[in-house]
């Protein structure tokens, strides 16, 4: 049985993961030496500086970790057909209130804010594999929304 790969992730996402993993490589060596620093001040359960240094390295290395697995466990998506709304789509859809320009993109990529929503979320699903003009079904806890698919770029 083969494993599911753990992350959608389309080639600008996984670019922004490879740069962030070379930028955490390169903050960890003042981090380490820094730690090593702190080391030689003297007792270390009283040490806040040590401590510090400990938790900033610690941090640098769990998100090294956690990168490095999504990179390894994804697959990384390119758009066949320019036409149809796929991963790394950007789209313009209307339903009865609003309109509104949305970029479809792998999960650890999903950021509400900048309007990136994910593939396995209610909208990324509802919008994928439709072309402009199609009409697409959300179903949210607060009920049903009907959405207009405007432009596919």
């Amino acid at each position: 049985m083969k494993k599911q790969p753990a992350h959608i992730i389309s080639p600008e996402g996984q670019a922004k993961l490879i740069k962030e993993l070379a930028d955490l490589r390169v903050q960890r060596v003042p981090a380490v030496a820094d730690l090593n620093q702190q080391r030689l001040m003297g007792d270390l359960k009283e040490n806040s500086g040590y401590q510090a240094a400990r938790a900033r390295l610690t941090d640098i290395d769990a998100r090294i970790v956690r990168i490095e697995l999504t990179l390894r466990n994804c697959i990384v998506t390119e758009r066949l057909d320019n036409d149809l709304v796929q991963v790394g789509s950007v789209i313009t859809v209307k339903n009865s209130h609003t309109e509104m320009t949305l970029t479809i993109v792998g999960e650890t990529e999903a950021n509400p804010k900048e309007l990136k929503v994910s593939v396995r979320s209610p909208l990324g699903k509802a919008f994928m594999d439709k072309k402009v003009g199609d009409t697409a079904i959300v179903r949210t806890p607060d009920g049903e929304s009907t959405y207009t698919i405007l432009k596919v770029s």
